[in-house]
């Protein structure tokens, strides 16, 4: 099966999509909120994907 794509869109300002790594992080905790801000707050994702990407 072959697919053409002819458009791309960027949702930079989360217009479209509305997402939040809270949203995963509740199921991850299951619904514990005090564990997700603890681990959102502890956790550098900038230096972890920084890292990820510059370790290829």
């Amino acid at each position: 099966m072959k697919c053409n794509i002819d458009t791309i869109i960027f949702d930079l300002g989360g217009v479209l999509v509305d997402w939040k790594p809270e949203y995963l992080y509740r199921k991850v905790f299951n619904g514990n909120e005090k564990k997700v801000q603890w681990f959102l707050s502890s956790f550098d994702f900038q230096r972890f994907l920084t890292e990820k990407e510059f370790t290829k």
